[in-house]
C-alpha cells in the first residue's frame, strides 16, 4: 500500500470509530497487513522523503514466518545475512507488533555497544527505530503509548498490553530480566561472545542470533557449524532490487575480507590480520582436556593494571602444551586473584602421589610480565615480592620483554601442532581466533591490538617464551625468576 492509499485509509478511520476497531483487529490477526499498511522504515539515502512505507519483500515474509515459528515453539534461530537486507527493520517491526497485540510480551535486544542499541535521535540505534515506527502510527494504534511518558534510554513500554522492550550493550547483554524473546544484533561481532552467551542463555527460551559473518572464532560461527540450530539465510540474491550489477558496484570499494563478510556470507574469508592463523578450533580444541595427575601444572598470568588479569592453567606432556583451564577477572587485588580465582581451580586437582588437592606451592611454575619486578613507589615492594612473601611462589619471565619473539615462539609451537585447548574453554578459543594486528597499508604491525583478546594470548606468550622459546643468540632473551631470586 503506497502513501496515498494509506492516507485515504487514515482519513476514513479518523472519522469512523468502528473502522478504527476493525483495523486494529485486522492488524492483530494479520501481522503482514500491519506491516504493509501502517509501518514505515527510514532510509537516509533517499533524496526527498527519508521515511518510506514498509512493503515486505517475499524473502522478508519468509523470515517473518521462520521468526514466528521459532517464537511459538520457543526455539532459537540463527540468521546469517548480507548487509542492507532490512533484517533489523523486519525484526523490530515484529517486536512492535507483538508489543501492541500480546499482553505481557517482553523483548530484549543486545548489540556490541549500547549506542547501537539505543541513542536518542540516532536511527542507527535499534530502539530509536522502534520509536520512529511508533511515531508514524496513528494515535489510536499506539496502545496508549506517549513518548514522553513511556520510553527512556534502553527501555520502551506499551501501556495497553504492559509489554516492554529493553536494550543492553557489550558485556551487559543478558544481565536484565527474563524476556519472551531476545534478539542479538551482529552477534558475530560482539566481543567475548562465549561469556556473553552464557548470560543471555538464561534470559530467554527463544534467542534470535542475527549477523554477517566474522570468521569462525565466535559463538555465531560455532552455533552455525557445531549445533543443530535452525539457520535462516538472507543472501543478497533474494532481494528483488539487487543483481550482479549491484554486487559488482558494491565490491568496487570493498576489500576481499569485506566482500566475504558483507556480501558473500563467507566464514572462511571474513577475518583479516589474525596473529595466530595456525589456530583452528575444529582441530586444536576438539575435545575436553582433563587434568592429568601424572604431569606438572603451570600457571601463566597477564597482570592487569586497569585491565583484566588473565591466567591460563597449563600442563605439558607428549611434546604438547595442554591448556586445561583459565580465569579472567577485572579485580587487580593480588590476594583476591590467588584466593578467589586461582585456588578454586587448583583445588579441583589431586596431587600425583597422594589424595590431597594441590596447593599454590605444588604448581611447577608461575609465569608473567617482567613488570612484576618493578617496585611500587608507594610501598617499595614489587608484585613479585608480594607473591613470594605471601604465597611462596616465584614468577618467571624473560628479559627483554619483546612482543615479536613472544609471538614467534607461540607460532613455532602452533605451527608444529603442539598446542591444544580444552573444548569447553570457549573464551580462550575466541581470543586465539580474534587476536589481530591493527590494519596497516603494507604488511603487519609487530604489536597486536590491545583489546579483549590480548590478555589470554599474552598469558600464553609468557609461558611459551620462557619454556619453549625460538632459538636465539646468546645476547638475546634471558630467562629470569623474579629479580631477587636469580
Amino acid at each position: 500500500m503506497d502513501n496515498r492509499e494509506r492516507l485515504k485509509l487514515l482519513i476514513k478511520a479518523n472519522k469512523r470509530d468502528n473502522l478504527k476497531f476493525l483495523l486494529i483487529e485486522k492488524c492483530h490477526r494479520d501481522m503482514f497487513y500491519f506491516f504493509n499498511t501502517f509501518l514505515y522504515t527510514y532510509d537516509p539515502r533517499l533524496l526527498k522523503f527519508k521515511a518510506c512505507p514498509f512493503v515486505l519483500y517475499p524473502y522478508q515474509l519468509d523470515f517473518l514466518k521462520d521468526l514466528e515459528e521459532s517464537y511459538q515453539s520457543k526455539k532459537p534461530l540463527l540468521v546469517e545475512k548480507t548487509r542492507d537486507m532490512g533484517f533489523s527493520w523486519v525484526f523490530l517491526g515484529w517486536i512492535l507488533s507483538h508489543m501492541l497485540f500480546e499482553r505481557g510480551f517482553s523483548a530484549g535486544i543486545g548489540s556490541r555497544k549500547m549506542g547501537l542499541v539505543d541513542e536518542r535521535g540516532s536511527m542507527k540505534s535499534l530502539i530509536e527505530r522502534v520509536r520512529f515506527m511508533l511515531r508514524k502510527l496513528p494515535k489510536w494504534l499506539r496502545g496508549g503509548y506517549i513518548e514522553k511518558e513511556h520510553t527512556k534510554i534502553g527501555q520502551l513500554i506499551i501501556p495497553s498490553t504492559e509489554a516492554i522492550l529493553t536494550g543492553e550493550g557489550g558485556d551487559n547483554i543478558g544481565r536484565g530480566d527474563r524476556s519472551s524473546i531476545y534478539f542479538l544484533d551482529e552477534w558475530a561481532h560482539i566481543p567475548r561472545s562465549a561469556i556473553v552467551h552464557e548470560a543471555v542463555s538464561q534470559t530467554s527460551d527463544c534467542i534470535i542470533y542475527g549477523s554477517t559473518p566474522n570468521g569462525k572464532g565466535n559463538e555465531f560461527a560455532r552455533l552455525k557449524f557445531n549445533t543443530k540450530i535452525k539457520v535462516h539465510t538472507m543472501h543478497w540474491s533474494k532481494h528483488p532490487k539487487k543483481d550482479q550489477k549491484w554486487y559488482d558496484k558494491q565490491a568496487e570499494t570493498m576489500t576481499p575480507e569485506q566482500i566475504a563478510q558483507e556480501l558473500d556470507i563467507s566464514y572462511n574469508k571474513s577475518t583479516k590480520g589474525r596473529v595466530y592463523k595456525w589456530f583452528d578450533a575444529q582441530k586444536h580444541a576438539n575435545e575436553i582436556i582433563n587434568y592429568d595427575p601424572r604431569y606438572p601444572v603451570y600457571a601463566s598470568f597477564d597482570w592487569g593494571i586497569g585491565d583484566p588479569t588473565a591466567c591460563l592453567i597449563i600442563q605439558y606432556y607428549s611434546s604438547t602444551i595442554h591448556i586445561i583451564d583459565y580465569f579472567e577477572t577485572a579485580d587487580t587485588d593480588i590476594h583476591k586473584i590467588f584466593n578467589l580465582f586461582l585456588l578454586p581451580i587448583i583445588s579441583k586437582y589431586t596431587h600425583y602421589n597422594s589424595t590431597r588437592t594441590l596447593s599454590f606451592t605444588d604448581l611447577e611454575g608461575y609465569y608473567g610480565d617482567p613488570d612484576a619486578n618493578n617496585r611500587s613507589l608507594q610501598t617499595g615492594e614489587t608484585l613479585a615480592d608480594c607473591i613470594y612473601n605471601d604465597y611462596h611462589v616465584k614468577i618467571r619471565f624473560k628479559y627483554p620483554n619483546l612482543t615479536g619473539p613472544r609471538i614467534l615462539s607461540v607460532r613455532k609451537m602452533g605451527n608444529a601442532d603442539r598446542i591444544r585447548v580444552s573444548k569447553n574453554l570457549l573464551h580462550v578459543q575466541d581470543c586465539l581466533e580474534n587476536y589481530k594486528f591493527p590494519e596497516k597499508e603494507h604488511g603487519e604491525n609487530e604489536k597486536p591490538l590491545h583489546d579483549w583478546t590480548s590478555h589470554i594470548c599474552t598469558a600464553l606468550e609468557y609461558y611459551i617464551i620462557f619454556e619453549h622459546p625460538i632459538v636465539k643468540s646468546k645476547q638475546q632473551s634471558q630467562p629470569v625468576t623474579s629479580s631477587r631470586f636469580r
